[in-house]
């Protein structure tokens, strides 16, 4: 990925300063500082909060290409120089290119940017059987239940933590993601309140509605010295329990429960600058 932002007369000169250093790098001396950066980093992330850890096991879990720390660990072990040497002009010689081009910028111009990273790497088009590139999330079979356990193995680590994860329907259908948002702002309050102050389960418990590349779900998240077992139990009470309360939900409160998701939503929609413009995209 190549990202840039900044004034519109400057980019096309960072961006071709840029992909003339892509297209010239070469392996150097610097290739064991790189790897000894990258391997203390997925080292030392065996020493995060379990709540921290529980993130990028989730993803793992919600994708069919994404790998867990380990696993990289042990590929990065024996991976050598004269390996990225090899695999770096294959990297750029075959790719689909897609461009995203917002704020105060023309047409023309966006393409003439796009046109560049073609005549730099020149590559081969990648077959239109592996599009597209983003990163689909895996869906759940109905009425599935999974339970994934991972020990933690870093000697100072005495909490648990417990991600629990209701899958609704593809983000792309909206009436189910309004649902799935509407859900999150509801329970939110009483979730915090029960988990959180009533039964003083974990000082961390986090709750709301969340969306991955392509699903949409509702997940309860808590950080505990209780073990997971027996938060799942609590958490399933608790849902039983909002049931009634939402059987019982007066239409007033009902509406009042739109119209801060509504409010919240379009104010989404009106960010400060472009950064945030960009981002929302």
């Amino acid at each position: 990925m190549i990202k840039l932002s900044g004034y519109i007369t400057k980019i096309d000169v960072l961006l071709g300063k840029l992909l003339n250093t892509m297209g010239g790098l070469q392996v150097g001396p610097g290739f064991g500082v790189a790897k000894e950066r990258l391997w203390s980093f997925l080292e030392n992330y065996a020493s995060l909060k379990p709540r921290h850890q529980v993130f990028w096991l989730v993803r793992w879990l919600n994708h069919a290409n994404w790998y867990p720390h380990k696993q990289m660990l042990a590929e990065l072990r024996t991976l050598t120089a004269a390996d990225v040497k090899e695999f770096y002009p294959r990297l750029l010689g075959q790719m689909h290119i897609e461009t995203l081009a917002s704020g105060w910028i023309y047409k023309e111009d966006a393409l003439r940017l796009s046109s560049m990273v073609e005549t730099a790497f020149k590559p081969v088009p990648l077959p239109q059987a592996e599009w597209p590139i983003i990163a689909e999330s895996l869906a759940f079979p109905p009425a599935s239940s999974f339970i994934y356990h991972q020990t933690l193995t870093h000697s100072q680590i005495a909490d648990h933590c417990i991600y629990y994860y209701l899958y609704t329907r593809p983000r792309f259908d909206s009436p189910t993601r309004a649902k799935t948002l509407l859900l999150g702002q509801m329970i939110s309050a009483p979730a915090f309140d029960q988990l959180r102050t009533q039964e003083q389960l974990g000082y961390v418990v986090l709750s709301g509605a969340t969306e991955t590349a392509t699903n949409m779900s509702y997940r309860i998240l808590i950080q505990s010295t209780k073990a997971p077992t027996y938060l799942a139990g609590r958490i399933d009470t608790f849902l039983t329990k909002f049931t009634d309360i939402l059987r019982e939900m007066s239409k007033s409160e009902f509406e009042l429960h739109k119209s801060s998701l509504v409010r919240e939503r379009l104010g989404k929609l009106k960010p400060k600058d472009l950064k945030q413009e960009a981002s929302r995209v």
